[in-house]
C-alpha cells in the first residue's frame, strides 16, 4: 500500500482502541531490553511517554535506528496486528511500554559486557522502581555455544536480576528471553526438524538457560493460505517453527524452552536449498519508518518473545499483587502440546518417562494458554499459595535441612468422592527464584550454582500425615524419589524430569475418587550452596516460592469451584 493508504488503517485502528492506565502505580508495563523504540508511530505513542526511554549505555541515541524494537513494540501491545487490520472489533491494550536500549546503533556489546549491559539498561529504567514490569529480551549470542544448559556469564547475571541480588533496585524481576534462532541458510527444505534438533548447531544460545527466566521457543499455526503462490510451507499447524532452536540436554539443567509462541512459517519453492520466508508467514507489526511506511513483518522467536511478554503484562494486570514466581507459574503452567507435538510420540510409548525428552527439548511445556491462566472455570479449580521456606539450618560444624511446608489443602472432598467411576487431572506448579552462585567454577555443578532446591510431593490416598512427612524427610537429604512411595512412577513426567531448574511442573490423572483422600502436598528443600557455604549469613537464607495447583475435571458437571471457595479461608500452610 501507499503510504497514505497505511496511514489510514492506523486511524482506523486507533480508533477501535481503548488504552490501559496512564498512572504508573496502576499500569502493568513491558520494557524491551532492544533497539530502541520510535516514538513516531501513532499506535506506539499511545502507550510510550518519551520519558520513559531509555539506554544501558548515556549518550547513546534512544531512537530505534535498527527497527527491531519497533518491531517487537507493536507486537508486544496489540499481537499480530493482521488480525486487527482483518477485523472491525474493538481493541484493549491493558498495559504500556518502556524502552531500555541494550544494543548499540553500530558494531555489537563486547561478550564480556553483555550482562553488565542488561543490568544497565534495567537500573536506567528503574529510576521509577515501583513499576509493575516485565522485561522482554529478544537478543542472544553464539559465543557460548556450545554450553549445553550449564550457566553462563550472561545467563547468570539474568539469574541474579530476576532473584534481586543485582541491580540498584534490589527486588525479583520477571523476565522474558528468546531461544534464539538457526541461521536462515540451513538445508532443511525437507526435513528441517532435524536441523532444529541437531546438538551441534541448533543448541538454545545464552542468555536463555538461564533458570529464572521465562524462556520462549517459536511454533506456528501458520498453513500458508493465502500466502505464497507455490511451493509448501515447512511446518505442519501445531509444530515448532523452522527457525527456532532447541534443548540438546535432557537432564541437570532446566528444561528449556519454557514454552513456544507464534513465531511465523518458512516455505520451500522447490527450487532453493534453503528455507524462503514470505511476508504472508509473519505477523504484521509496526514499522520504525513512519510515516514512510506504518507496518511492517516479524518472525521467529523474535515474534514469540513479544507476544508472550504481551500475555504475562497482561495477566499481570488482572492480578497486580502477585509475586513474579507465581505469574510464572500460572503463565508456564497454563502451556500444553498440541496434537501435532503429540504426534511424535506413538499412543503405546505415553507412560515411558524418557518418551517425553523430544517434547521437552523442543517444545518445553507446549504452547501457553492466557485464557486458562487467567480463569479458574467451573470444572478446573487453581489453587495458589505464595509462601516462605527457611531450607537450611546450622547444626555441629555443617548446615542440614531445616523445614518443610505442608498445605492443607480446601480440597473438595465431598464434590470428588460423588464422581464415581471418574477420573481428574491434577497439575502442579511449583516456581521459585534461585540465587545463582556466579562463580565460574561453580557453573558446573547444579548443586553448587543454585542457592537453594525445591521438591513437592503430594499425600497417599492411605497415608496418614504423620508417615507423609517422614517419607518426604528421607528422600529430601539426596534429592531422591521414595520408590516405595504411594505416588512412584503415577506421575506423567516423573520426578527427574520434574526436578530440575527452578520450575517444577508435573501432571497427574487418578480415580477423583482417591483424589479425595490425598489434599496435603509438602514443599520441602534439597541441595543447595546455601547449605554447602556456613560464610552465607543464615538469616538471609530464606526462598519465595508459589505453588499453583490445578484440578481439572474436563467437562464434568461438578461444583467444585463453590466447595473449595467455602473452604478457602481456613485453608493454611503448616510448618514442619
Amino acid at each position: 500500500m501507499e503510504a497514505e493508504e497505511q496511514a489510514e488503517w492506523v486511524q482506523d485502528v486507533l480508533g477501535r482502541t481503548q488504552y490501559g492506565p496512564v498512572d504508573q502505580q496502576a499500569a502493568s508495563y513491558i520494557t524491551l531490553l532492544d533497539t530502541g523504540i520510535t516514538l513516531a508511530h501513532p499506535l506506539l505513542q499511545q502507550a510510550l511517554d518519551a520519558a520513559d526511554r531509555h539506554a544501558a549505555v548515556p549518550g547513546w541515541d534512544l531512537e530505534d535506528l535498527d527497527g527491531h524494537g519497533s518491531r517487537m513494540a507493536g507486537v508486544a501491545l496489540y499481537g499480530d496486528l493482521r488480525s486487527h487490520l482483518q477485523s472491525t472489533s474493538a481493541i484493549h491494550v491493558p498495559h504500556r511500554l518502556e524502552s531500555a536500549k541494550v544494543i548499540p546503533d553500530a558494531g555489537q556489546n563486547p561478550h564480556h559486557l553483555l550482562g553488565d549491559r542488561t543490568q544497565k539498561a534495567i537500573n536506567a529504567v528503574e529510576v521509577e522502581p515501583d513499576r509493575l514490569r516485565t522485561f522482554a529480551l529478544a537478543t542472544t549470542t553464539d559465543d557460548d555455544t556450545p554450553h549445553s544448559g550449564a550457566p553462563t556469564s550472561w545467563s547468570t547475571e539474568l539469574d541474579q536480576l530476576s532473584v534481586g541480588r543485582s541491580g540498584i533496585v534490589k527486588q525479583q524481576r520477571l523476565i522474558v528471553v528468546s531461544a534464539g534462532n538457526l541461521s536462515p541458510q540451513h538445508d532443511g527444505t525437507n526435513d528441517y526438524l532435524s536441523k532444529c534438533d541437531d546438538d551441534d548447531e541448533a543448541e538454545i544460545e545464552s542468555p536463555a538457560q538461564a533458570w529464572n527466566t521465562i524462556a520462549v521457543g517459536a511454533m506456528t499455526e501458520m498453513n500458508g493460505v493465502g500466502g505464497p503462490t507455490h511451493g509448501s510451507t515447512l511446518a505442519a499447524q501445531g509444530d515448532l517453527a523452522p527457525m527456532s532452536r532447541t534443548a540438546s540436554w535432557t537432564k541437570t539443567w532446566p528444561i528449556k524452552p519454557d514454552i513456544v509462541l507464534e513465531g511465523g512459517n518458512w516455505f520451500n519453492d522447490g527450487y532453493s536449498t534453503t528455507p524462503n520466508q514470505h511476508s504472508d508467514l509473519m505477523l504484521v507489526t509496526t514499522s520504525r519508518n513512519y510515516p514512510a511506511r506504518s507496518f511492517t513483518h516479524i518472525a521467529d522467536t523474535s515474534a514469540a518473545t513479544a507476544l508472550a511478554a504481551r500475555e504475562i503484562a497482561t495477566l499481570r494486570s488482572s492480578y497486580p499483587n502477585l509475586w513474579p514466581e507465581t505469574i510464572r507459574a500460572l503463565y508456564v503452567g497454563s502451556a500444553r502440546w498440541t496434537n501435532q507435538m503429540w504426534s511424535y510420540i506413538d499412543p503405546a510409548d505415553r507412560k515411558k518417562k524418557g518418551a517425553y525428552d523430544v517434547m521437552f527439548s523442543r517444545y518445553g511445556y507446549g504452547q501457553p494458554n492466557l485464557e486458562r491462566a487467567l480463569r479458574s472455570a467451573r470444572s478446573a479449580v487453581t489453587l495458589i499459595a505464595e509462601d516462605r521456606i527457611r531450607p537450611y539450618e546450622n547444626k555441629g560444624s555443617g548446615r542440614k535441612l531445616n523445614e518443610m511446608r505442608l498445605f492443607e489443602l480446601p480440597w473438595p472432598t465431598d464434590v470428588l468422592r460423588g464422581m464415581v467411576g471418574q477420573s481428574v487431572t491434577l497439575r502442579i506448579a511449583l516456581s521459585t527464584f534461585i540465587e545463582p552462585n556466579p562463580s565460574e567454577v561453580a557453573r558446573g555443578r547444579k548443586n553448587r550454582y543454585a542457592s537453594h532446591g525445591l521438591r513437592f510431593s503430594l499425600k497417599g490416598a492411605d497415608e496418614d500425615v504423620e508417615a507423609f512427612t517422614r517419607r518426604v524427610g528421607r528422600t529430601a537429604v539426596d534429592d531422591l524419589q521414595d520408590d516405595n512411595g504411594p505416588d512412584s512412577g503415577e506421575w506423567d513426567f516423573g520426578y527427574n524430569r520434574r526436578s530440575v531448574g527452578s520450575m517444577h511442573i508435573d501432571t497427574l490423572t487418578i480415580a477423583a475418587s482417591d483424589l479425595a483422600q490425598r489434599g496435603v502436598i509438602a514443599v520441602y528443600p534439597v541441595g543447595g550452596w546455601w547449605k554447602e557455604n556456613r560464610n552465607v549469613n543464615p538469616e538471609r537464607c530464606v526462598a519465595r516460592f508459589s505453588l499453583v495447583v490445578e484440578i481439572d475435571a474436563d467437562e464434568a458437571d461438578v461444583h467444585l469451584y463453590a466447595e473449595v471457595q467455602a473452604k478457602v479461608p481456613v485453608a493454611a500452610a503448616v510448618q514442619v
